[in-house]
């Protein structure tokens, strides 16, 4: 759960909790692994605007700028881990979030998509399928995350962000864990068989 007061008002907090008591050990222990920037596994490609190497660093007046994380699922001592749910995180100036894994046999798959993205989307989303039919990712697989910003005040985010800033323009905008700062972030949310833990 991540709070950020505004400092201006009184917020009610709406976060519940539902918990279910057993005697029996559970088959699957969940864990949710961060992917992207900011994170100790970052590996943040040179994007378009960078001249030193890779920066995260989305110009003011930008539309159509992107940056892109490649990751690559280290060796665990497991074969392969289910994921049960998956969620994206981007801030005001995001507009679209793909993620997508490729393995070693050549293949392609696209985890989540969300073009037009809102802010108010924050949230995991679960496969609903069966536990043995769940996506799984393996040790050298590559998940790509790609993110593009709108910088401009063409985005409504924006110009409602730097409005309430007391600002009239667009600044530069880089990565951070203020709202006006920005992410381009994976949350995973893994099945580790309890028994290894």
């Amino acid at each position: 759960m991540h709070y950020h007061p505004t400092g201006t008002t009184i917020e009610t907090d709406a976060s519940a909790l539902e918990l279910r008591y057993t005697d029996a050990m559970p088959q699957y222990a969940y864990q949710v692994l961060l992917i992207g920037a900011p994170g100790a596994m970052d590996v943040l490609l040179p994007g378009p605007n960078d001249t030193n190497g890779p920066e995260f660093r989305i110009p003011a007046g930008a539309q159509g700028h992107t940056e892109e994380i490649l990751w690559t699922v280290p060796n665990v001592g497991l074969p392969e881990v289910k994921m049960l749910s998956i969620a994206n995180h981007m801030h005001y100036v995001g507009v679209d979030q793909r993620v997508w894994m490729n393995r070693d046999d050549g293949s392609s798959e696209c985890l989540l998509h969300t073009p037009s993205w809102d802010f108010n989307w924050q949230m995991f989303y679960q496969w609903d399928v069966p536990l043995d039919q769940l996506p799984v990712t393996r040790p050298g697989d590559l998940w790509n995350i790609r993110c593009e910003y709108d910088n401009s005040m063409g985005n409504p985010f924006v110009a409602k962000a730097l409005a309430e800033q007391g600002l009239s323009a667009p600044q530069d905008v880089v990565l951070g864990e203020q709202t006006l700062d920005e992410m381009c972030l994976v949350g995973v949310g893994l099945l580790i068989p309890a028994a290894l833990l």
